[in-house]
C-alpha cells in the first residue's frame, strides 16, 4: 500500500502498515542496538513504544496500533485494531542481510533493498497487476530524494505508466527544513505538472522515540522512517509542516523523563480543520 507524498499543495498521508520478524541477521543497521540514531547523534529513549491510541477530537472511538519487538529490539509485529479488539490486522517483516521484506496478511510484499550503510536504496511493492518502485538517494547521510514509478502489467510485462513522481528533501543542522515534490502526468494530450513546496519548522522536543513514528506518518513512501532505514534521524520532532497553505501543527506532552506521551495534531487548509490526538504508551 503506497503512502502518497507531500504534493500539489496538500499532504496526503495514507499510512502504510507492516511489521517485523527477525531471523538470522545480526548486522542489520536499522532497528536494534541504539535504534534509529543512524549516526545522527540522537539519543533514543530506552523504553520501547508498545501501543499508540489514535482518537479524533470530540469522538470517543479509538483506533489502536500495537508494537512487538524481537530479542534485538527490532519491530517483530504490528497489529492494527480498535480499543475493543473487534478487528485486528497484522503485518510481519523478515530481516535479511541487505533487505527487509514486509508481508501483509494477504501475503502482499513490500521489499526494501538496503545500501552499505543500512539505508533503503529501493522500495518495491508488487501486487498481481501493479508495481510501485521507489529509489532513494542521500546527502550527508540524510534522505535527499525519492523517485517513484508506477508500473502496469501489460501482456505479462511490467510497463511504466509514464508518470513522474519525486520528492526532494533539504536538511540543515540535523533537521528537515524543506521539501519539494513534483507529479507529472499526461491528460487529454497535455502534460500536467503538480508541484508542492513544503517547509518544516522543528520543535524543541527531541526525536527520541525508539521508532520514528511521527515522521513516518507524514514523510516517505512506505514505512522507511518507522524502520529507521531512511538515513540519519532528524534531531527534533516537527512543530509545523506547511505545504502551499496546507498546514499540520503539532503539540506534544512530554513527561519528566523526556518521553513523548501525547501528540495533538491539527491539519488545516482554508476552512477545513481536523484534530487528531495520539497517545503513546511504553513498555514498563
Amino acid at each position: 500500500m503506497k503512502k502518497t507524498l507531500w504534493m500539489a499543495g496538500a499532504m496526503m498521508c495514507a499510512m502504510a502498515m507492516f511489521t517485523a520478524c527477525s531471523d538470522d541477521d545480526d548486522d542489520f543497521k536499522g532497528n536494534g542496538e541504539g535504534v534509529g540514531n543512524g549516526g545522527s547523534g540522537v539519543v533514543v529513549k530506552e523504553k520501547k513504544l508498545v501501543r499508540v491510541e489514535e482518537q479524533s477530537e470530540g469522538i470517543n472511538y479509538k483506533d489502536v496500533i500495537l508494537f512487538d519487538y524481537d530479542a534485538q529490539g527490532r519491530l517483530s509485529k504490528i497489529s492494527y485494531t480498535d480499543e475493543d479488539g473487534e478487528y485486528s490486522y497484522d503485518y510481519t517483516v523478515i530481516y535479511g542481510t541487505d533487505k527487509v521484506t514486509m508481508i501483509s496478511e494477504e501475503n502482499d510484499e513490500i521489499v526494501y533493498e538496503l545500501n552499505g550503510d543500512g539505508y533503503v536504496k529501493e522500495c518495491l511493492e508488487e501486487g498481481s497487476d501493479y508495481r510501485y518502485v521507489c529509489a532513494y538517494s542521500y546527502s550527508n547521510g540524510y534522505l535527499g530524494r525519492m523517485d517513484c514509478t508506477y508500473y502496469n502489467l501489460i501482456d505479462e510485462e511490467w510497463v511504466p505508466d509514464g508518470e513522474i513522481e519525486y520528492m526532494e528533501y533539504t536538511t540543515s543542522g540535523g533537521n528537515l527544513k524543506n521539501t519539494y515534490s513534483l507529479y507529472e502526468y499526461e491528460e487529454d494530450g497535455k502534460t500536467i505538472k503538480e508541484e508542492g513546496h513544503g517547509t518544516v519548522k522543528t520543535s524543541s522536543v527531541a526525536n527520541n522515540l525508539n521508532i520514528d513514528f511521527i515522521y513516518n506518518m507524514y514523510m516517505g513512501w512506505e514505512d522507511e522512517y518507522l524502520l529507521c532505514i531512511a538515513g540519519k534521524r532528524y534531531q527534533n520532532l516537527p512543530e509545523r509542516l506547511d505545504s502551499d497553505g496546507y498546514t499540520v501543527d503539532f503539540e506534544y506532552t512530554v513527561d519528566d523523563e523526556g518521553y513523548v506521551r501525547q501528540a495533538r495534531i491539527t491539519e488545516k487548509e482554508g476552512d477545513y480543520e481536523y484534530v487528531e490526538i495520539y497517545t503513546f504508551i511504553y513498555e514498563e
